[in-house]
Parts: structure tokens; C-alpha cells; sequence
């Protein structure tokens, strides 16, 4: 006798249709959101994929009798820029866009951004640039030193880790 495998349904939706889907490190040609999955009971490995967006990740439970719809949102890959200045309060502005007094921590686009940091008093401003990877989290602290109105900017990999890995960017800041 043959004993059947208890199944359930998962849909696998997407907010860019046509993302491929992988489950379990399998993949097909014909796995496009949307599409409807009837698999046994069990826990799988869920990615969305597609160019040009960071892959969506989840850990889905299929029920045996059940349907669950399940929606990807693709992003465009970002990372994290932090701008700090000693002393704190300058204003800081970001590709042309102003974020107020520092510390700034600003969620960006992967590449290349500039900033530039205002002291008070008129004097000029200090100017440098970044690129950012996925995932990235970069510090720039901005030294302001008053007697040779010189500022200077130190590379170091943030301590406060949001997702559990944090780069440090290699080479040194360009000034």
C-alpha cells in the first residue's frame, strides 16, 4: 500500500511580478511570481530574486489542507551611512539633501554618495565621499580641530550592528 504524503498549498506573490522564485536551493525557469506551490508538510527555504533588488528571504510552514498566500517585497539593495562630528550638532547634507544637525544615520542606495559636513561660524565646509554595498554600515566621524580649522575623517566599522554583519570599508578616506 501506498501511504500519501499529507500536502498543502503556499502562493508566492511578489510586488515586481516575474521574480524567480527559489525553494530549498531548487529553482525552475517556469518559478515566477506569482505561482502556486503544492508541496508535503514541512518547513522550506523561501528566496525571491531579481535583478537590480536584494533577494527576499523566508522561512515558510506548509500545513497540510491549507493555502497561504505569501507576498515578496523586493527592495532596491540599500545601506547605512552615519555621520558623526565632534564637535556634534553640524549639519550634515547627503547627496545635495540636507539631514540636519549630526548624528546622521541615513538608509541610501547601494554606490556612490556624496556629503558634506557645516561648521558654524561660516567657515568652510567639509567635503568627502562613500560608496556603500549591500548591507554595508559605515561610520565617518568628522573631526573639527577649532585652532587649525583643519577637519579630518576616520574610517571604523560601526558598533551597533543592525543586521548582524557590518563591513568596514577598505582604504582611506579621500580628502
Amino acid at each position: 500500500s501506498t501511504t500519501q504524503v499529507a500536502k498543502g498549498t503556499i502562493v508566492i506573490e511578489s510586488n515586481i511580478a516575474g521574480s524567480a522564485i527559489t525553494i530549498d536551493g531548487r529553482a525552475d525557469t517556469n518559478w515566477q511570481t506569482p505561482h502556486m506551490f503544492t508541496l508535503p508538510q514541512g518547513t522550506y527555504r523561501v528566496a525571491v530574486s531579481r535583478d537590480g533588488y536584494s533577494t527576499w528571504f523566508k522561512n515558510v510552514h506548509v500545513i497540510p489542507g491549507n493555502k497561504r498566500w505569501i507576498t515578496a517585497d523586493l527592495r532596491p539593495p540599500r545601506g547605512v551611512i552615519v555621520i558623526d562630528t565632534d564637535p556634534p550638532g553640524m549639519q550634515v547634507v547627503i547627496d545635495g539633501k540636507p539631514y540636519g544637525p549630526s548624528e546622521v544615520e541615513a538608509a541610501l542606495g547601494v554606490g556612490s554618495h556624496t556629503y558634506k559636513v557645516i561648521p558654524p561660524g561660516g567657515e568652510h565646509p567639509f567635503e568627502g565621499t562613500f560608496v556603500l554595498k549591500p548591507g554595508d554600515i559605515l561610520t565617518r566621524k568628522i573631526r573639527w580641530f577649532r585652532p587649525a580649522n583643519q577637519p579630518s575623517a576616520q574610517n571604523r566599522p560601526d558598533a551597533r550592528e543592525s543586521q548582524g554583519k557590518s563591513k568596514s570599508l577598505k582604504g582611506k578616506e579621500q580628502s
